[in-house]
């Protein structure tokens, strides 16, 4: 069942589907799910509060050690809008499709003396509101999200292996190149 799921992960797909299968029969198990699932979201968020709060810049530097230019880029932008806005910067690494690293964001604002208690309360908040609001999208949407997401499930696995296939062959494709520019034919 979608609940299981939801307990586990705290998804937002698995939540919308607990909001369309269970909200509409009644009962207080979506309520405890929702629950149980924020606090599986924000388990070890204050793990890197605390790694922030310890080492600083060299926590961010670590995090994106071997990372590509694209990821750093997003880090220091996740990182100055954590010093300029905290609140909001936390809230924003709930936003679905937003490139905002979320443990960047924990780690700066560990950086940035943000208290563990304003930390969690915030995190908690934000993570139970976002959660929340994903239950009822699937409550007031209903059956169609049900059968959209069990479509979406059937074809995951054909995606993964497209995805897998894809890079290998850039992997290869990138190595097979670094050869033929490292030994030239005369």
């Amino acid at each position: 069942p979608a609940f299981v799921q939801a307990l586990v992960t705290g998804s937002s797909i698995s939540m919308v589907r607990v909001g369309a299968e269970t909200v509409p029969q009644g009962g207080w198990l979506w309520v405890v799910t929702m629950i149980i699932a924020t606090l599986s979201i924000v388990k070890f968020d204050w793990i890197y509060w605390w790694a922030g709060r310890l080492w600083g810049q060299g926590l961010i530097d670590y995090l994106m050690g071997q990372r590509s230019a694209r990821a750093k880029r997003n880090a220091v932008r996740a990182q100055k809008l954590t010093h300029k806005y905290e609140t909001l910067a936390l809230f924003l690494t709930y936003v679905p499709l937003l490139p905002i690293p979320s443990v960047i964001v924990y780690g700066a604002l560990g950086i940035a003396g943000t208290s563990l208690r304003k930390f969690l309360i915030t995190d908690l908040v934000f993570a139970l509101l976002t959660r929340g609001l994903w239950v009822y999208l699937g409550w007031r949407i209903g059956e169609p999200v049900v059968v959209v997401l069990q479509k979406i499930g059937d074809y995951s696995w054909y995606l993964s292996i497209a995805l897998l296939v894809g890079v290998f062959a850039v992997y290869f494709w990138r190595s097979r190149k670094k050869g033929a520019d490292a030994d030239p034919k005369e």
